[in-house]
């Protein structure tokens, strides 16, 4: 008796390494990607990299694509979706008001979104028939003027 359930322990635990190493051959690469191109039909990088902030994005056109920038040395973290197809931004600034974000100048970089804390700008660029949201982790600075809407 005592045989056979050493047998049983020795298959469920080598079904349970075996279970690790197969989902660690796939989620460490996503992990470990400093950049990414994906849609939500890329199950595993989408579930894995998208932020909420874009999860919840309003989808303005069928044709996207999210981007993830890692860190890299003093350049900053990079959220971001590109609608192609269409200029309009109205429901992105609605999202991003939504949010919490508050239109903001920076002398240097132009327009941009001020996040409540003041931690996170968001960046809405317009390009013939493309719209790119991107949110960066860089705060506010001192000589950015937050708009009032």
């Amino acid at each position: 008796m005592l045989k056979k359930l050493y047998r049983v322990a020795t298959i469920i635990t080598g079904l349970m390494v075996l279970l690790v190493l197969v989902a660690g051959y796939f989620i460490v690469p996503v992990w470990w990607t400093s950049d990414a191109q994906y849609t939500e039909q890329d199950w595993l990088e989408y579930h894995l990299l998208t932020s909420d902030e874009i999860k919840c994005t309003p989808r303005i056109t069928k044709n996207y694509v999210i981007e993830y920038h890692l860190r890299d040395g003093s350049s900053p973290y990079i959220r971001a979706i590109k609608f192609t197809g269409t200029t309009e931004t109205t429901r992105l600034e609605h999202y991003l008001l939504a949010l919490g974000y508050r239109p903001a100048v920076n002398p240097i970089h132009g327009k941009m979104w001020a996040s409540p804390d003041g931690e996170t700008t968001a960046y809405l660029d317009q390009y013939a028939e493309e719209v790119t949201l991107s949110f960066l982790d860089v705060p506010v600075m001192h000589g950015d003027i937050i708009l009032s809407e």
